[in-house]
């Protein structure tokens, strides 16, 4: 008898402990519920859903048709919350799930509560202005419901009248600024409200990256306590988080090293309150740690699988942008390279010079070490053909580590085929690492949409002992004549020439 006694005292004492401990306040809406109320200016034949009579709290604002104004709350009745904050709970949530099809900028779809004290409805948690997956555009019943979470409201500074007479609503208006709206829908399950014990640590906010160089990174932080020291761990971005720190923080902000450069990673921050008592993690927030430097000899080649090289970059102001594929439906002559090849092969940049025309479209390489090249050149290849119509203009500026040097090549007529350039950079003053910029102005002349110009194998390394010829035309073109002319950097007196028919493969000796 003895030990049924004990096993009693021992279970009502567990009972006891297990009472102690559960949530004051964990009250589901169960609709249908008639002390809910519906408030508002509303189009009664676009209400689906009536949660004083219905499962559901539904609207069809499409139903309402244009030029109405439509607003509608579902009100909770009266949830006195002070038994929650007499015990120390006093952080209050509301979940449930929802469909919701978005439409315009200018409508709302909310949970507010009633503030008692000031006789009005305070906004709590605003809902995304984004789709629900798979959002119907009718019976939005009838569609796939997705979780919500309203966050806490903190209820320790209420006073009684506040905590006594304390409401919540889901609201929705289709037009803020007051004129007619005509969107599209929602719909809600019964919504859950719930209390709970704020954690003695509580967790930081609004982690923010503040500076991402090439290797370090600098964080800051909310601190929504009294803590004075932190947790960081930084991981690649994808990877699970360990959940142990990185990175001790003794400030905010703080600053992490030994990062790798052209990184994505992600960083999660810990307020440690002492004596064991950590928060919850808060993150991840994403960032991308910066290039460093390239050292010449540097080639592009744009094999990356037609997206932009890593560390390169389009330009800020840019209309556009440059596109990186294998080809293009008029690079070229309608897509035919012809002339030498570029030495990759496979993917190259061009500008789609479509309507409409575009000014400046730019592209910038990376930053480039030149320093330990006797004489550095910039090279490249670039096709250009107008298929008996306009030419776009086509310039290279070079940054030479002070200043932009604007127009070091420019061309804006046909080439052979794939054509190397090269642009002597002896002759610059370089006080740093240097960068190149290809600009393509699409000068709005008649058809020079069929020219897209294109570049590839973009090289910063030591200028070759003779430099290519460039800018290479044709006139005077009769039946077995023509005159050829073209650009020579060198100082040469005499040139070889080879022509071969279309299609053939140059011998390398001239005719």
């Amino acid at each position: 008898m003895r030990k049924i006694t004990l096993c009693l005292i021992a279970l009502c004492t567990f009972l006891i402990s297990w009472l102690g401990s559960a949530q004051v306040l964990n009250q589901s809406a169960n609709w249908p519920d008639a002390n809910w109320t519906i408030t508002g200016s509303y189009n009664a034949a676009a209400f689906d859903a009536d949660p004083t009579t219905d499962a559901n709290f539904s609207f069809n604002d499409d139903a309402s048709g244009n030029g109405n104004m439509d607003d509608i709350a579902a009100e909770s009745p009266v949830v006195d919350l002070t038994a929650a904050f007499n015990a120390g709970e006093t952080w209050i949530s509301l979940t449930g799930n929802h469909v919701y099809n978005w439409f315009a900028a200018t409508e709302l779809l909310a949970i507010e509560y009633w503030d008692a004290d000031a006789s009005a409805w305070v906004n709590w948690y605003s809902f995304a202005a984004v789709d629900t997956p798979g959002a119907p555009f009718a019976n939005y019943c009838g569609g796939t419901f997705v979780a919500y979470d309203s966050g806490v409201l903190d209820i320790s500074g209420f006073s009684a009248t506040q905590l006594s007479g304390f409401q919540y609503r889901l609201y929705f208006d289709d037009n803020t600024t007051g004129a007619a709206g005509w969107n599209y829908g929602f719909c809600f399950e019964s919504p859950t409200i719930m209390s709970e014990t704020p954690p003695t640590c509580l967790s930081p906010s609004a982690l923010v990256v503040d500076f991402a160089g090439s290797d370090t990174a600098t964080f800051s932080w909310t601190e929504n306590g009294t803590a004075t020291s932190w947790n960081l761990e930084v991981v690649t971005a994808g990877s699970t988080p360990s959940g142990s720190a990185t990175d001790a923080a003794n400030a905010n902000p703080f600053s992490v090293m030994g990062l790798s450069p052209s990184t994505d990673y992600e960083v999660y921050v810990q307020a440690d309150c002492g004596g064991g008592d950590l928060s919850e993690w808060v993150g991840p927030v994403a960032f991308t740690t910066q290039c460093s430097v390239f050292t010449a000899p540097f080639t592009a080649d744009f094999e990356n699988g037609g997206t932009i090289p890593n560390c390169w970059t389009q330009g800020a102001s840019n209309s556009e942008n440059w596109v990186f594929a294998t080809t293009g439906g008029h690079v070229g002559n309608a897509g035919n390279f012809g002339g030498t090849t570029s030495a990759s092969g496979g993917f190259l940049a061009y500008v789609d010079d479509s309507t409409p025309d575009n000014l400046g479209t730019t592209l910038v390489s990376p930053l480039v070490d030149v320093s330990g090249l006797a004489a550095p050149t910039l090279s490249f290849y670039t096709i250009s053909n107008n298929e008996g119509n306009s030419n776009v203009s086509f310039s290279v500026d070079f940054f030479d580590g002070a200043t932009w040097n604007v127009g070091v090549y420019t061309s804006n007529s046909n080439t052979a085929g794939w054509e190397q350039i090269f642009v002597d950079l002896s002759s610059y003053t370089i006080t740093g690492p240097v960068q190149a910029r290809f600009i393509v102005d699409e000068d709005n002349v008649a058809f020079d949409f069929y020219d897209d110009r294109a570049i590839d194998d973009v090289i910063f390394d030591e200028a070759p002992s003779c430099f290519n010829a460039t800018n290479i035309a044709f006139s005077n073109i009769t039946d077995s004549t023509l005159d050829i002319s073209w650009t020579d950097t060198n100082g040469a007196t005499s040139w070889n020439i080879e022509i071969v028919p279309i299609g053939s493969t140059p011998t390398g000796t001239p005719t």
